[in-house]
C-alpha cells in the first residue's frame, strides 16, 4: 500500500477534504440493483466482498452495501464468515463505526447495508490532504474510542490500518472492515491457526508467533503503527518482501520517530513507542488508556498552538510512497 506525497503537513485542527469516492466508476458487470437498492457505483473491493454506493428508493437516502464477491459463492466458509461479519456489525453502535441498517440476500449472494459516508480511506486521504499533528492525534483518539467499543463487546478487530479507516467530509474517522475480527481469546481451529490473518505491516509480534494469544493489545499495537506512519511519513518495518518485514517486526526495534521527524513532540513519541512495544504487557493494556493519553496530548498541542500562534507552523512530513 503506497500512501503519500512529499509535501509537508502543517499543524491544523481540520484539513481540507477531498472526496475520492465520487471519482470511482462502476465496473463492467456491476449489478443495477441489489434487493430494492439501486446501485450507483462500486466504491470498494476486498478479499471477501464488494462495496457499492446505492440509493434506497424507500427513503431517498444513499447507503453503502457490502455484498459477498460472486467468486466466493461456492465457498461455505466464505458465506459463513460474511454472515458472521454482518451479525457482529449489528452489535456495534458507536459514532466512529459505520452502523449496519439491515442485511439480506440477492440472487444467492448475502449482503448488508450500512450508512453511506462520502469520503476516502485514510491512506488515500493523506496523499493529498494536509493534516497536521493536532488533526492526526484527533483521528487516532477517535479510532481508539471506537476500538474501546469493539473490545467492550468482546471482539478484536485484527486488521487496524489506514485503508480500514474512512475519513468523511468533515475529517471524521470511521473504523471499518470487521471481516477477520473474532472474539477475544477465542481458540482458533487448526486451519485458522495455520493462516496469517491480518496485514503484515500492521501485525503485532504475537499475531505472528501465537495467534491464539491475540487480544485487544494487538489492536493497540496496530494503532500505534498507524500513528507512527502518519507522523513520520514512513512505516516502521519496511523490508524486501514479506519474510523480511516479518523478521523486522519480530526482532528489530523501530527507529525513534523523532529521529525521522525532529518536530514531533517527545510526549507524542512516548505514546507511539508504548503502543508499539513488542511485549503486550508493556503496551497500553486497554484502548481507553491510550485514548486518555492521546486526549492529554491533544490538549497540550492545542495550548502550545495558541501560545505560539504568531510563529511559523511546525511542519511534519506527509506520508511518502514506500
Amino acid at each position: 500500500m503506497a500512501i503519500g506525497t512529499t509535501t509537508s503537513a502543517r499543524i491544523e485542527s481540520k484539513p481540507k477534504i477531498l472526496s475520492h469516492r465520487n471519482s470511482q466508476q462502476t465496473e463492467i458487470g456491476s449489478p443495477d440493483r441489489i434487493g430494492r437498492f439501486q446501485i450507483i457505483q462500486q466504491i470498494g473491493r476486498g478479499g471477501m466482498g464488494v462495496v457499492f454506493k446505492a440509493l434506497d428508493p424507500e427513503t431517498g437516502n444513499m447507503v453503502a452495501i457490502k455484498r459477498l464477491r460472486r467468486d466466493r459463492i461456492n465457498s461455505r466458509s466464505a458465506i459463513s464468515q460474511f454472515s458472521e461479519e454482518a451479525e457482529r456489525m449489528f452489535q456495534f453502535d458507536h459514532p466512529n463505526i459505520l452502523s449496519v441498517i439491515e442485511e439480506g440476500e440477492d440472487r444467492g449472494l448475502p449482503f448488508y447495508v450500512m450508512r453511506y459516508v462520502d469520503g476516502a480511506s485514510l491512506d488515500t486521504y493523506v496523499r493529498e490532504v494536509q493534516g497536521g499533528v493536532e488533526w492526526i492525534l484527533g483521528v487516532v483518539y477517535k479510532v481508539a474510542l471506537a476500538l474501546e467499543h469493539v473490545h467492550d463487546r468482546g471482539w478484536i478487530h485484527r486488521d487496524v490500518k489506514p485503508s480500514n479507516i474512512l475519513i468523511d467530509a468533515d475529517g471524521e474517522p470511521y473504523l471499518t472492515d470487521f471481516g477477520i475480527s473474532r472474539p477475544v481469546m477465542q481458540e482458533l481451529n487448526k486451519e485458522e491457526e495455520d493462516e496469517t490473518a491480518g496485514t503484515p505491516l500492521y501485525m503485532a509480534p504475537e499475531q505472528l508467533l501465537a495467534p491464539n494469544t491475540v487480544d485487544q493489545r494487538s489492536d493497540i499495537y496496530a494503532l500505534g503503527i498507524v500513528m507512527y506512519e502518519l507522523l513520520t511519513g514512513v512505516r516502521p518495518f519496511r523490508g524486501q518482501g514479506t519474510e523480511d518485514v516479518l523478521s523486522r517486526i519480530l526482532f528489530w526495534e523501530p527507529i525513534a520517530p523523532r529521529l525521522l521527524c525532529p518536530t514531533i513532540p517527545a510526549t507524542v513519541e512516548k505514546v507511539i513507542l508504548k503502543a508499539m512495544d513488542k511485549s503486550p504487557k508493556n503496551r497500553y493494556q486497554r484502548a481507553p488508556e491510550m485514548a486518555q493519553a492521546l486526549k492529554a496530548l491533544m490538549l497540550r498541542v492545542a495550548i502550545n498552538r495558541r501560545i505560539h500562534a504568531h510563529e511559523t507552523s511546525t511542519e511534519i512530513p506527509a506520508i511518502k510512497n514506500n
